[in-house]
């Protein structure tokens, strides 16, 4: 059970919001105001079942499975080792702050300096040197939260909650060809939301659909076998769990459908853009409709979908900088332009960290090659070894985009400086720019730090995976724009 028998202890520092722990306001005994909670947390993994049984708040799921072939599903436990500080807007110290046996810290709203950071560490002590990780929030990311860290000083008590996957149903099905089609597909993908599979046959097919979310059926005319890519969709059906056939020999099946738009799609940054799909939000819920190539003229859909929500998500890179940009589709019967750069305005320079910047107590990183104000949100991630090679340091910044960003000089419980600017500065750096809201920051966050098997060592805003699973469809279909450039001067 999770508060018992913890599988593995996940090796990264995250840090989550929970909306359910409000902050609490003054009373006629609390003379500094209004103030709010940190609960900080551990993230550890175990099976759906074992999370529910135990009753804990589920807060991540990663497609892999373990040995009982079950999925990984992620869950918090209380911890009280961190080191919590608030620091100035220049990066100096403004206060320490202290945790209680519950892994709970109570910040004031008048302790907060403008413009400063609240930044939360913690130590991992090796055999051949210290790794300190550290996450640091802009004052405007603040309210309550729960922080998970990357420790194993834990109480085993978790987080409480439950989390229902979505119901499925398996059962039979074909897929009918209707006269008006002059031949017949020679490939076909299935796309339920989770898994996306291709077949050559349309009739007699095992599916898995979900309760409330419809598999997506979508038939090609050509499909290259070498390189496993279909292309020329004529047509289209979605298949509902309700839908789904108990025997396969008396199965009437759905017809496919033939689409009868094909607007002008064109590439206005074709050199740059190295690939893009066309994307669909049907009654909340997101399907991959078609993977562009800069060669398409034309796309193809159904006049029963204009009312969708339609947008085309792009990546490439210009000028060194890897860029992806998610743009609604208003009219997709006027045709669509695929425009990754826009009106963005870049240059070939890197991002650079200093130890001599203008109003900074400590050191700083500059922008370089991108304007700020064209952006919502940055993540400022550096990382260096001191000079001695005894102390590593992963440090993340998250607040609104700025020229420049001010580091906050990083302090342990006893107030000793971690690393001094210099050694800072002369590691690596990582600018990650964000044209969005607050929450799809926090997404993105989620899917760097735990999507995958390559898990970063900085901190991750969470919601539960009920709350992100709600703002998905709301995120998916909202314009976006992100970039990222990485500097090292080692």
């Amino acid at each position: 059970m999770p508060n018992h028998n913890l599988r593995f202890l996940v090796p990264f520092f995250s840090a989550l919001l929970l909306a359910a722990c409000g902050g609490g306001g003054s009373d006629s005994t609390d003379t500094k105001g209004s103030s709010f909670v940190l609960q900080l947390v551990t993230l550890r993994s175990d099976s759906l079942a074992n999370t529910n049984s135990a009753k804990c708040q589920v807060y991540y799921q990663t497609g892999s499975s373990n040995s009982e072939g079950d999925a990984t599903y992620y869950y918090a436990t209380a911890v009280t080792d961190p080191a919590v500080a608030l620091y100035n807007a220049d990066g100096s110290l403004s206060s320490r702050l202290s945790v209680d046996s519950s892994g709970k810290v109570q910040v004031y709203d008048s302790d907060v300096p403008s413009g400063g950071y609240l930044a939360v560490t913690t130590t991992t002590i090796g055999q051949a040197f210290t790794e300190y990780n550290v996450t640091a929030l802009s004052s405007s990311l603040l309210g309550a939260m729960t922080l998970s860290v990357a420790s194993s000083n834990t109480s085993g008590n978790c987080v409480s909650g439950t989390y229902s996957a979505p119901a499925s149903s398996t059962g039979y099905m074909n897929i009918n060809v209707p006269g008006d089609f002059s031949a017949a597909p020679v490939i076909y993908r299935l796309d339920n939301g989770v898994d996306v599979t291709t077949t050559a046959s349309n009739t007699k097919l095992t599916l898995t659909v979900y309760q409330d979310h419809p598999l997506l059926v979508t038939a090609y005319g050509h499909y290259d076998s070498d390189t496993g890519k279909a292309s020329d969709m004529v047509g289209y059906a979605f298949i509902s769990a309700s839908a789904l056939c108990s025997q396969s020999a008396s199965c009437d099946g759905v017809d496919l459908v033939a689409l009868d738009q094909t607007p002008a799609i064109s590439f206005l940054n074709e050199d740059a853009t190295d690939n893009a799909v066309l994307k669909v939000v049907s009654d909340s819920n997101i399907y991959n409709w078609q993977t562009l190539a800069a060669s398409d003229t034309r796309f193809g859909y159904s006049d029963s979908l204009a009312s969708a929500n339609w947008y085309y998500r792009a990546n490439g890179s210009y000028l060194n900088w890897d860029i992806a940009r998610h743009s609604a589709i208003s009219a997709p019967d006027a045709g669509v332009d695929v425009n990754l750069l826009g009106s963005l305005n870049l240059s070939d320079a890197d991002p650079q960290t200093s130890a001599s910047c203008s109003g900074a107590s400590f050191a700083c990183v500059t922008l370089g090659g991108a304007s700020a104000s064209q952006f919502d949100y940055q993540r400022t991630l550096v990382s260096a070894y001191s000079s001695s090679g005894k102390v590593y340091m992963a440090m993340q910044v998250l607040g609104p985009a700025a020229s420049q960003v001010n580091l906050p000089k990083v302090v342990d419980s006893s107030g000793n400086l971690l690393m001094s600017a210099s050694d800072l500065a002369a590691g690596s750096v990582t600018v990650k720019l964000l044209s969005a809201s607050e929450s799809a920051l926090f997404q993105d966050q989620r899917d760097d730090n735990l999507g995958g098997s390559d898990a970063l060592y900085y901190g991750t805003v969470l919601e539960s995976l009920a709350q992100q699973q709600s703002l998905a469809s709301t995120l998916a279909a909202s314009d976006s724009l992100r970039l990222s450039r990485s500097h090292s001067s080692l």
